[in-house]
């Protein structure tokens, strides 16, 4: 059997970011005491894609590969007119590189797909990403009982947006397409991003012992030595 490496420092930092079943914290989780704080709050902010095509292309340099990523509007992180302002924090939107052909026609129903495909070179797209609230229900977990190609624990997620966090979406959803209109777009498309790509929390900072296996400067709570910088310790998303 082979020997199980093992590591010693005066000072460990794990960053392996988002929600990772390989990090020391992590695995911690499945310490007594600790599995009903490590693990929740997980989240990954909600999604929504409005595009629309124009009449000559979305960028001047080679076509549909070109990563459009210059603009950013944050006005509306607090709120939007005519928002119920009891949603609270909305979140951003964001300047976003069209889907390519193939994701176009993969997921338009031929031969709609096919056809929409030819005009992604003319596509501009906008990207509201919602800021969504830490919810205890929503976490990760390692599940032992299934293994992956190298034989390690798999990861079980649960996860459920919550009805405010749906309208934050909504309303920035409203906001962009409003954008695109004054950009003069004639009608729009909204493509619902189900995507974990910016989770953060689940080993969150903060100073409630009974919610946060991080204190204030990330150090893991019961271990001295043991520090967390990775997106695991926000927690919030910020949009």
């Amino acid at each position: 059997m082979a020997r199980r490496p093992t590591l010693r420092a005066g000072r460990v930092v794990p960053r392996r970011g988002r929600w990772p079943r390989r990090a020391p914290a992590a695995r911690l989780g499945a310490r007594p005491g600790l599995s009903r704080r490590i693990g929740h709050r997980a989240l990954p902010h909600s999604a929504q894609q409005p595009a629309h095509p124009r009449r000559v292309r979305a960028s001047h340099q080679s076509g549909p590969r070109d990563f459009h990523k210059q603009v950013a509007i944050h006005d509306f992180y607090f709120g939007a007119p005519g928002v119920d302002p009891s949603i609270g924090k909305l979140g951003c939107i964001q300047q976003i590189t069209a889907p390519g052909p193939d994701f176009v026609r993969r997921i338009l129903p031929a031969p709609i797909g096919h056809i929409a495909a030819i005009g992604v070179p003319h596509v501009l797209a906008l990207l509201s990403i919602a800021e969504d609230q830490p919810v205890a229900s929503n976490f990760v977990s390692i599940d032992q009982a299934n293994r992956d190609e190298l034989g390690l624990p798999t990861l079980r997620i649960r996860h459920r947006y919550t009805r405010r966090d749906v309208a934050a979406g909504r309303a920035l959803v409203q906001q962009s397409r409003r954008i695109l209109r004054e950009a003069g777009a004639l009608f729009s498309m909204m493509h619902d991003l189900r995507s974990f790509s910016h989770a953060v929390g689940t080993v969150r900072m903060g100073q409630d012992e009974a919610t946060s296996p991080l204190d204030d400067r990330g150090r893991f709570r019961g271990l001295d030595n043991l520090y967390v910088a990775d997106g695991s310790a926000l927690p919030t998303s910020g949009g």
